[in-house]
């Protein structure tokens, strides 16, 4: 757990941000979020959700599963071009193009289960 809360101010002081103002994102106290920082209180989801969706990073990133901030940055191995444009895209076609990827997924993957000899 000390890497979230390592993580969580890392990505606060990039991102220049006081943590009065987190606090505010948050709605607790910036006493709180304070305590959040420096690990003597635990964190609630649904603020997690908050601060990975703000600063757009995984939660996977927050609590120290990978390195990689963006989900997305594997694509960078496969197509830089691609991820770049990505970038470029608002949050809002982002999500909408993570949530055709996934549908596009779900149904390769139902038609490759389809003509399985399994």
């Amino acid at each position: 757990m000390d890497l979230l809360y390592r993580r969580l101010r890392q990505l606060r002081l990039r991102h220049g941000l006081s943590s009065e103002t987190v606090s505010q994102l948050l709605y607790v106290s910036p006493q709180a979020y304070s305590h959040y920082e420096n690990g003597k209180r635990q964190i609630s989801h649904p603020a997690l959700l908050t601060l990975a969706d703000y600063y757009r990073v995984s939660t996977d990133y927050l609590f120290g599963r990978t390195d990689l901030p963006h989900p997305i940055s594997i694509l960078e191995a496969i197509d830089g071009s691609f991820l770049k444009r990505y970038q470029l895209l608002d949050q809002t076609m982002q999500i909408l193009l993570a949530e055709i990827t996934e549908q596009l997924l779900a149904y390769g993957y139902s038609q490759a289960k389809e003509h399985s000899m399994y």
